[in-house]
């Protein structure tokens, strides 16, 4: 009842709830007034504690549940499927989720349209939904981001900051449609250097050129 509560105040009323692989778990379908965009929550994980790596060794619980953003219409039947697989993935494998934390998705999720998860904060959601304070027990509310296996590649290489950062360029958010824009594919990561060098540039012509090659390269994908 307290994720129930904690989902209606901070995303919008609850329409459905669906079932997961268990009575212990289920999915809650939360619609976003004024845009109509979904979230699918679970509830139901945060009854146990993963176990996280502790500063100075050991380890201390942590409870934590899931969130997928859909577009508006009907809750994806893969995104309900990957939340009850991830919802599980924790203790099946004696490890933890946390902000910034990254799975691929390897035979995790039959069906997934992506190739990999980065877990963190909604930036489409209240900020105070990230972290509900139920008396004694505190939950993390991750984020699920889908990614595809170039997005994967170049966190891997440059960091999670720098594929946040290409998110933020190209307008990506947590919204986890059927397919999106790849914001890692050689063309992007080309047309962003073509134009990051006609910025740099105080040659209006080679800025007009470098434009034109990284709008063409966009356009062309």
């Amino acid at each position: 009842k307290a994720v129930r509560t904690h989902v209606e105040t901070h995303l919008g009323k609850i329409r459905e709830v669906l079932p997961g692989d268990a009575p212990d778990l289920q999915m809650l379908v939360a619609e976003e007034a004024g845009t109509g965009r979904l979230r699918l929550v679970t509830q139901g994980m945060s009854s146990q504690a993963m176990q996280a790596q502790a500063q100075g060794g050991g380890t201390k619980p942590l409870h934590c549940e899931l969130m997928f953003t859909l577009p508006p219409g009907k809750a994806a039947e893969w995104a309900r499927m990957a939340l009850v697989a991830l919802a599980r993935y924790p203790f099946a494998n004696k490890t933890f989720f946390f902000d910034g934390h990254s799975l691929k998705n390897d035979r995790i999720v039959p069906g997934y349209p992506y190739d990999g998860f980065l877990f963190g904060p909604s930036v489409t959601s209240p900020p105070e939904f990230w972290l509900g304070n139920f008396g004694r027990k505190t939950v993390l509310f991750l984020s699920v981001y889908p990614l595809y296996a170039d997005e994967m590649a170049f966190m891997l290489q440059h960091g999670r900051d720098q594929v946040l950062r290409q998110f933020q360029r190209h307008g990506i958010t947590d919204m986890a449609p059927d397919h999106r824009f790849n914001t890692c594919d050689s063309a992007a990561l080309k047309s962003e250097l073509c134009i990051e060098q006609a910025a740099a540039s105080q040659d209006k012509t080679l800025i007009i050129k470098k434009l034109h090659e990284g709008a063409h390269l966009l356009a062309v994908k």
